[in-house]
């Protein structure tokens, strides 16, 4: 048997306070999140000399268009930073993506 399609692992995490729906996909090396999200919630510099781009499951490509060190995120108690890049606003399905 031959698995095709499986549930995404999702987790809420909370960066200043706010609330930040991420998708863990453990076939990426990337940290991605909107550029909405990225604005409004996150509010810190984004380097826009560090971009890259992003393989998509479907084989398709988008640009990313910058990066943001050391961003604090929360799950609980428990607190880490994360090297997250920035992605246009798109119908990607996630708000941050950890990879």
């Amino acid at each position: 048997m031959c698995l095709t399609s499986s549930p995404l692992i999702t987790i809420n995490l909370h960066c200043n306070g706010e609330l930040i729906n991420a998708v863990i996909d453990s076939g990426s090396t990337l940290n991605v999140v909107k550029e909405s999200i990225a604005n409004l919630i996150i509010r810190l510099p984004i380097n826009r000399k560090l971009t890259t781009k992003m393989r998509d499951a479907n084989g398709g490509q988008s640009r990313l268009t910058g990066m943001i060190s050391e961003v604090p995120l929360f799950c609980g108690a428990a607190k880490t930073w994360a090297n997250v890049f920035v992605s246009p606003d798109n119908d990607s399905g996630f708000e941050l993506l950890l990879g």
